[in-house]
């Protein structure tokens, strides 16, 4: 942890673009595994071969098969693995800042409100959270990459099938 330490720019910058996303790779983790699960029950009773085993699999077998392949969901476990872990280093009115302005998308001065704190203090809370954050999140900042770039992706394609309509 980098209690302390001052941060560079970059880091705190990093630090709060993978904070950001985190509720998008969770909603995206949880449509992921929605999708998956869909397409296995959606393949009735037929049995699935799992590669390296000697026989088929039951549902459940091809469920868990289909989520360990899934580069997608892998990424997004990651990114939110990251984020929860470095959320246990966190006190209290840390882990209530974070929460606030990163995942509930407030100003601080309404975070302030929100969580019954000074301004000032929020801040503070903020600053010393990114800090001990930013172990946990730098590293998955490429996933964070990929994962705009496969929601943008996707919005994109939404809007051009609506262009046709």
């Amino acid at each position: 942890s980098r209690k302390g330490i001052t941060m560079y720019q970059d880091e705190m910058s990093t630090t709060e673009a993978v904070l950001r996303a985190y509720t998008d790779a969770l909603a995206d983790k949880v449509r992921r595994e929605e999708f998956l699960q869909g397409q296995v029950l959606g393949g009735g009773s037929e049995r699935l071969h799992v590669q390296g085993g000697g026989g088929t699999a039951n549902q459940g077998d091809r469920y868990a098969a289909a989520t360990e392949n899934d580069k997608r969901l892998e990424r997004d476990k990651s990114i939110v693995y990251a984020v929860r872990q470095g959320m246990r280093e966190l006190n209290v009115a840390e882990d209530r800042c974070i929460r606030a302005v990163f995942f509930e998308d407030h100003k601080p001065v309404e975070a302030a409100a929100v969580v019954r704190l000074s301004v000032s203090y929020v801040r503070s809370a903020i600053q010393s959270g990114k800090a001990k954050l930013s172990d946990y999140c730098i590293p998955v900042y490429p996933l964070v990459c990929e994962l705009r770039a496969d929601l943008q992706a996707e919005r994109e394609a939404v809007l051009k099938k609506d262009e046709e309509k």
